[in-house]
């Protein structure tokens, strides 16, 4: 029962750390089709309105 339940929060894991890989790389792109100040500055806003 234990394995299966360290199984599963290993895949939510693995989950969770695609969709940041995800977004990251979704915010690259950004910057580099747009400027990369402009993406900077996003980042910056988003790290300061997390709790």
């Amino acid at each position: 029962m234990f394995n299966i339940i360290t199984d599963e929060s290993k895949k939510i894991e693995m989950v969770f750390l695609f969709l940041i890989f995800l977004v990251v790389f979704g915010m690259f792109l950004m910057g580099e089709l747009s400027s990369s100040a402009e993406a900077v500055s996003v980042s910056e806003s988003i790290v300061i309105n997390l709790p």
